[in-house]
């Protein structure tokens, strides 16, 4: 496509491999400055490279006049990876024989989820001067590169290998540990990946070996990006500690990529690693042991612990949402805006009686109404219960109205007799008006009987509750079927199908604390730490007195007297009533004041900060209580400064340490620990403590 392409000083005796977009692009010859853009391959595997590069084609006239670089803005791209590789120098040469200077900008891209993308166009602008003069106005112009479509497929299923968990490229591995070590003490395993592909994205893979307790440490990642190819250098480390003394076999760890460019995959294993381990003293539990910190985690107690002796109280809703709270709050203002409408305001008139309330007061006169007065009043209150404008209607219509309003039929004929008189006497003069009472006795008849679905009402109130206690049964039932498994799980040292037992347990009656307590020391007889500090956790916010709860969180290694793991020995319920109290006595001694006609700028002066304080403080125990914002470590992974699993990896939190969660992206949470440690993890490694 390009007939001369003469580069004239890019390396020295050597042939440069020009980039893809100059070799398949021909700029069009009328336009000094030509922008394009390429994609490839534009179909590839999830988690496989692909190369997005923009060609910038300058005329050598027009880069003579230009006076500044043009400004240069790439697409934004989502739901991939994006990092820029290393820029070129400019190309100089012919192409068609016209001469060019090309500038390339090169971006790999690594799609993380099957599916097509469209990579937006990209835009360039360069200012050109209108004329030769040094102090001529320039003239901007842009242009855009079309926009590009990739296609994203997952590796094939055939021949996937069972330890394969998502790397995607073509590595080597291999593994660091030290010759020796002493029983107790923990030592570094290093499994090293490095090769060709995006490795921030290879994930950890498992290990296990006998004789030693594993636990996940840190990770580092090392990026490595030749003008075409990324590639690098990953490390994930293990603190390693062996149980006993003598010889500590460690199998090859076998890791599974997948090969873009074979279209296959492989399985790479490293070497048999046998470590001599030298017997260790017994390593006392402290601050500055690292086996302190790991052993609890790892190992769990020696002896289970005792599970609760009775079901504790159930914690019913909590106080600010009852309506005997709620009608307090609302209805502590009252006397004091009373007061103030009373001595400002003048009494609001009376309210006009409705129809019905005229026709029974006219009931109670020394004499009746007139003809037009009964008949007014009583076909309004007829009119007004139905529903229905009976002025214009003949009495079959009318009759048709009390029946479709469910008024019996003597009601009906009684109602449409009188009807029939009133309109004869008002406007024939035949007879006299009916007395007001025999008027009121059948409008309160049709009152009464125009109330369709009443009994089925009745019907729907009395079988509430019976619907209401029997759901309760069942849920009591299946409350104590659950515990009763769990119990007997427990007994038997069945500790996983014990906590099992109790998590259902604990999700039909959330507001029980002996459950949670429960939940937490079968999980502690499990070895699942996370699960026992989460159960335990939730337990103590119930009851923050309990100081049998807060021993057992004693025996957790991560930290649970400080940052967002410490429960203050304070009932929720007391900080609540307390902010009501003092919201009771401000509007109290307002109302009072206000009754005395005396000032109340220095009551709300004082009362208003102290109230505000007093609150605070009430929220800020509540919010404790709840977990709100905190959860438990169940997964320890380093923290991330970004939400990406590429990003440069920090320090690795205890498995059961308590974090508060500050921001949420995606599957990502930022979590701040004591000891200002914060960072990036994901949300599945999390426990939250709040509802």
């Amino acid at each position: 496509m390009i007939a001369t392409l003469a580069i004239l000083a890019l390396l020295q005796g050597t042939t440069p491999d020009y980039p893809a977009v100059v070799r398949s692009h021909r700029p069009n010859a009328a336009k000094p400055v030509d922008f394009a853009a390429l994609l490839s391959p534009d179909t590839v595997y999830v988690g496989q490279q692909a190369s997005y590069e923009l060609g910038v084609f300058i005329t050598q006239e027009m880069r003579s006049r230009l006076r500044r670089n043009p400004e240069f803005v790439p697409p934004e791209v989502s739901a991939m990876l994006a990092y820029d590789l290393p820029s070129t120098r400019p190309l100089v040469g012919n192409i068609d024989g016209r001469p060019y200077e090309v500038h390339v900008f090169r971006r790999a891209l690594f799609p993380l989820t099957p599916g097509r993308f469209v990579i937006p166009a990209a835009r360039l602008s360069y200012a050109v001067p209108q004329s030769a003069s040094f102090f001529s106005r320039e003239e901007t112009r842009s242009l855009s590169a079309p926009a590009q479509v990739l296609v994203a497929i997952d590796p094939p299923i055939a021949g996937r290998p069972a330890v394969w968990n998502g790397a995607v490229g073509r590595f080597r591995t291999d593994v660091v540990v030290p010759d020796s070590a002493r029983a107790g003490d923990p030592v570094v395993l290093t499994l090293v990946v490095e090769g060709y592909g995006n490795v921030a994205l290879v994930p950890r893979p498992p290990l296990a070996i006998a004789g030693a307790s594993v636990v996940a440490a840190d990770e580092r990642v090392r990026i490595d990006s030749t003008p075409v190819r990324l590639g690098g250098r990953k490390e994930f480390d293990w603190l390693v500690t062996p149980s006993r003394a003598g010889a500590l076999d460690i199998a090859p760890i076998a890791f599974a990529s997948f090969d873009p460019d074979a279209r296959r995959y492989e399985t790479r294993q490293t070497a048999r690693v046998r470590l001599t381990v030298a017997p260790g003293a017994v390593v006392e539990e402290g601050p500055d042991s690292v086996a302190s910190a790991v052993a609890p985690m790892v190992e769990g107690p020696e002896a289970p612990l005792s599970l609760s002796a009775t079901l504790s109280a159930p914690i019913r809703a909590p106080l600010e949402r009852r309506v005997w709270f709620i009608a307090l709050f609302v209805l502590a203002p009252l006397p004091a805006l009373g007061v103030l409408w009373r001595t400002r305001t003048p009494r609001q008139r009376r309210r006009p009686l409705s129809v019905a309330a005229q026709l029974h007061a006219a009931t109670k006169r020394a004499r009746d109404p007139t003809v037009a007065e009964a008949r007014a009043l009583f076909l309004g209150a007829v009119e007004s219960r139905l529903g229905v404008s009976l002025g214009a209607l003949d009495t079959a219509a009318r009759r048709r109205a009390f029946a479709l309003e469910g008024v019996a039929s003597d009601t009906a004929d009684r109602a449409l007799a009188l009807l029939d008189r009133l309109d004869r006497a008002a406007f024939g003069g035949e007879g006299a008006a009916p007395r007001a009472r025999d008027l009121d006795d059948v409008a309160s008849a049709i009152d009464r009987e125009a109330r369709p679905g009443r009994a089925r009402l009745h019907r729907a109130v009395l079988l509430l509750p019976m619907i209401v206690a029997l759901a309760q049964a069942q849920s009591a039932d299946a409350l104590d079927r659950a515990l009763a498994a769990g119990r007997a799980a427990y007994a038997g040292r069945d500790y996983p199908r014990a906590v099992e037992s109790f998590r259902e347990a604990a999700q039909r009656a959330p507001g029980i604390a002996s459950v949670w307590s429960d939940l937490g020391t079968a999980a502690w007889a499990a070895h699942d730490t996370a699960t026992a500090v989460y159960g335990w956790q939730r337990a103590l916010r119930m009851e923050p007195l309990d100081g049998a709860l807060r021993d057992r969180l004693q025996r957790v290694g991560a930290p649970q007297d400080a940052g967002p793991a410490v429960v203050w020995p304070v009932p929720r319920s007391a900080a609540v009533l307390l902010a009501l109290g003092a919201w009771l006595a401000l509007w109290t001694l307002v109302a009072s004041r206000r009754a005395r006609r005396r000032s109340l700028r220095v009551t709300l002066i004082v009362g208003a900060p102290l109230l505000a304080l007093v609150t605070a403080g009430a929220v800020f125990i509540a919010r404790a209580a709840d977990g709100t914002g905190l959860a438990v470590v169940a997964q320890p992974a380093a923290l991330r400064r970004e939400p990406m699993l590429g990003a440069e990896g920090g320090s690795v939190p205890l498995t059961g340490e308590v974090a508060r969660i500050t921001a949420r992206q995606g599957p990502w949470a930022r979590i701040t620990l004591p000891g200002d440690r914060t960072g990036w993890i994901a949300l599945d490694a999390l426990l939250p403590l709040g509802d």
